[in-house]
């Protein structure tokens, strides 16, 4: 058995609000575990857990409730049934290492490996840490019902997860139902579906890293509260992902500060029923070019679903060489603002109509400050463009108006440097335009347009 302390723990980032001054640790070794990556560990991994939730929490000298921890010393623990930890348990390792399966891991690292079809460690409770742990499931893509950390469904509230890794489940991680819930340095990388699905699942994610997996790498969407409840995530990196890098399709999508590039179906997916939509700062590139799925010729860098009909706030984006369009708003309910941000290489995939920076039949649009080197094409009820510079070497025409009767531009910069037409829009638009420069295609090069209906 070991105390943990509440002055040592406060040493480490998240100590969890609920530390208590002391409480009982029990080590898995003290009941027979022996992490050789060979034994099976299941009955005294058990036993530790029940012996923890035995034991009391106490606060400034008083027991505060039932509870404490496990410990898992550096060690391969092998398991063929679930761990289902009890309320008001957390659980420690001596790091997650840098685990990358069933059989490579790192010297010096806490890993459970489990050998099931199903969960590895549930925790159907609430206020705990599980932290410093690495997890590891049977690497069988048939074992769908298998997943590494389970949280969930509809009781856990006010937890942390902090500085795990986990890997060669069918998901990596499943939050069902949880409020308060933190995730920081989570690593979910080679699962056969999603790396984390976070269903109902709401709270504060930072420092995310999600790779290889054979579905999404982030899919959130509702779970078994039927609530649209979703994370604020900040510091995500997705990479060669076989689904989308992040896929919203309930609730709201909060992201800033991310890295997303090289998942399959494409980079950021809203669906029908999302709700808001928050992106700021960061990057999308290389949407459908994967090292491990092939290339999907039409993914788009960010897609909003035929059917979105919420708001879009989209700012200090930079986009890079998405196969298919870089963005794509397909539903003619969707509200969507752009604003400072860089759009260089769309549609390398070579598909005809796949090759814009934004390509929208959105209902409102907003377009600010952004700077492209491909062409965009848009329809919708209304929409506002200013101060931007708009550029293309393709055949496309470089800003097309194909719809709508109620737009304005204004301190636009257009530049054709290829055989398209520079602008063009199509019967029955209107608009106002000022303080707008056209080059190129079939508008002479240097004219202004301070006010102009129609096509050059």
């Amino acid at each position: 058995m070991k105390l943990i302390a509440s002055a040592v723990l406060a040493l480490c980032t998240a100590a969890p609000a609920y530390a208590a001054n002391t409480f009982a640790c029990q080590n898995v070794k003290d009941y027979g575990a022996l992490g050789n990556n060979a034994t099976d560990d299941t009955a005294a991994v058990k036993s530790a857990f029940t012996a923890a939730a035995a034991g009391t929490i106490v606060e400034n000298g008083t027991t505060i409730s039932k509870g404490g921890c496990v410990y898992f010393p550096a060690g391969v623990y092998v398991v063929s049934s679930t761990i289902t930890v009890p309320d008001r348990i957390s659980v420690y390792g001596d790091g997650e290492g840098g685990v990358l399966g069933p059989s490579d891991d790192s010297p010096g690292a806490s890993v459970v490996r489990g050998t099931m079809n199903a969960p590895i460690l549930n925790f159907a409770n609430n206020r705990f840490t599980l932290r410093d742990l690495g997890i590891v499931g049977p690497n069988n893509p048939a074992y769908t019902s298998s997943v590494c950390v389970n949280v969930g469904p509809k009781s856990a509230f006010n937890f942390d997860i902090l500085h795990v890794f986990v890997s060669a489940c069918y998901d990596g991680m499943l939050i069902d139902g949880a409020f308060n819930g933190n995730l920081h340095g989570v690593t979910a990388q080679r699962n056969h579906h999603n790396g984390i699905r976070a269903l109902s699942a709401q709270g504060s994610w930072n420092s995310i890293n999600v790779t290889a997996n054979g579905g999404d790498g982030v899919y959130i969407g509702l779970g078994s509260i039927n609530k649209t409840a979703s994370p604020w995530i900040t510091n995500l990196q997705t990479w060669d992902n076989g689904g989308y890098g992040v896929n919203a399709q309930e609730g709201g999508l909060s992201l800033t500060q991310f890295f997303i590039n090289n998942d399959y179906l494409g980079g950021i997916y809203v669906g029908p029923s999302a709700l808001s939509v928050q992106l700021a700062s960061g990057q999308v590139q290389y949407s459908g070019l994967t090292s491990s799925h092939g290339t999907n010729a039409s993914a788009a860098g960010i897609k909003f679903a035929d059917g979105y009909s919420s708001h879009a706030q989209i700012s200090g984006l930079q986009f890079f060489d998405d196969q298919g369009n870089n963005i794509d708003i397909a539903s003619a309910h969707a509200h969507v603002s752009i604003a400072s941000s860089t759009f260089l290489g769309a549609g390398r995939g070579g598909i005809i109509g796949n090759q814009y920076a934004i390509k929208s039949v959105g209902e409102e649009m907003t377009v600010s400050g952004i700077n492209t080197n491909q062409p965009v094409m848009f329809s919708g009820r209304f929409s506002t463009w200013g101060n931007s510079w708009i550029s293309s070497n393709s055949s496309l025409p470089t800003f097309h108006v194909a719809g709508g009767t109620n737009h304005a531009f204004t301190g636009l910069n257009i530049y054709q440097n290829s055989t398209g037409k520079a602008f063009v829009s199509a019967p029955g638009t209107s608009y106002t335009i000022a303080a707008t420069q056209v080059y190129g295609g079939s508008q002479s090069s240097g004219v202004a347009l301070s006010s102009f209906n129609g096509s050059p």
